[in-house]
């Protein structure tokens, strides 16, 4: 079975487009003359062995690629869950099914090629109410849905989108620049962006909210390809705040869970609960910086703990004399 063709990743497109060299395919797939891979290595390998090259001093190692990082950046999240983190490996792989992914795939029939093509790329077109049905040209496909279309370009998400933007300034101080933005919703690379402050906490909170929001809207946006069932940037909103209160309030549970308890239980229990618990200052670290997505007054109990992740879409207007 011949393997399938290699693709570029998502953080090499971005990268590419923003210092404006060409990417191999146009941002599609990579064609490599449908060649076997293990011919090609059978081909390729030295005939015999060589010795190693003499070093001459220390030489400095050859920069990183930029997705090595963005994939170390995911594993080393631990306060994501596995769906979660599963779907930020697949979107920094490319991997996820969307319609631009079928443009390469695409073989003419035996009929009319102008209108198998046609009816292909009508597939391989967004589905949303604007996209599909908006103003264009008569006998002008829709979008072609690529992932940067999905989370970044599509009518329906951009109000969405700016809620995101918003909450990253309240809670990090700092947004990301509209100009890199789909490089930095898509990717998530810090060489494009990453918010102010020291240490791991804000990116690790940007990158928690930047892929709960891609999540949620992939979800819904399949589920529209599915069954036709439509959405709006509402509910993008209402899903993605749902999911981060009930992440908020697991973690909660691991920081008061039988903290009392640990020294009277036995070893085969304490082991378990050792790991399930989680320290207060990580907790203060992760979600309650600013006091926007979820605060804890001072001397307050167990249950003291006050959620309240902003659902609004629009910026609250000022109060009138303020």
């Amino acid at each position: 079975m011949r393997a399938s063709v290699a693709r570029e990743l998502p953080v090499e497109r971005a990268l590419a487009r923003q210092q404006g060299t060409a990417v191999a395919g146009g941002g599609q797939a990579r064609r490599d003359g449908c060649r076997d891979p293990l011919v090609a290595y059978a081909e390729d390998r030295p005939r015999a062995w060589q010795p190693p090259p003499p070093v001459a001093g220390p030489a400095r190692l050859p920069e990183p690629p930029p997705w090595r990082q963005v994939f170390k950046d995911l594993r080393r999240l631990k306060r994501l869950d596995r769906p979660l983190r599963f779907f930020g490996w697949s979107l920094a792989h490319g991997a996820l099914r969307c319609g631009g992914a079928l443009v390469d795939w695409w073989a003419p029939g035996l009929g009319d090629a102008a209108e198998d093509a046609a009816a292909f790329l009508a597939k391989c077109g967004c589905s949303a109410e604007g996209c599909a049905h908006g103003q264009r040209l008569p006998g002008e496909p829709p979008p072609c849905e690529t992932l940067v279309h999905v989370f970044v370009q599509c009518p329906v998400v951009r109000p969405a989108l700016q809620w995101l933007r918003r909450l990253s300034q309240r809670a990090l101080g700092a947004a990301p620049p509209e100009d890199d933005l789909e490089g930095i919703i898509v990717t998530g690379a810090k060489t494009l962006w990453r918010p102010p402050g020291s240490g791991d906490a804000p990116w690790d909170l940007w990158t928690h909210l930047r892929l709960q929001y891609c999540s949620t809207v992939w979800t819904l946006t399949t589920r529209r390809n599915r069954t036709g069932r439509g959405f709006d940037a509402a509910a993008i909103v209402a899903m993605a705040a749902a999911a981060l209160e009930r992440a908020i309030r697991h973690d909660w549970l691991r920081l008061s869970v039988a903290a009392e308890r640990l020294p009277d239980m036995p070893t085969w229990c304490t082991l378990g609960l050792a790991r399930v618990q989680l320290a207060p200052e990580v907790f203060e670290a992760r979600w309650l910086a600013r006091g926007v997505l979820a605060d804890l007054p001072a001397g307050g109990g167990q249950d003291a703990l006050r959620v309240h992740v902003p659902r609004a879409l629009e910026e609250p207007e000022p109060e009138a004399g303020s």
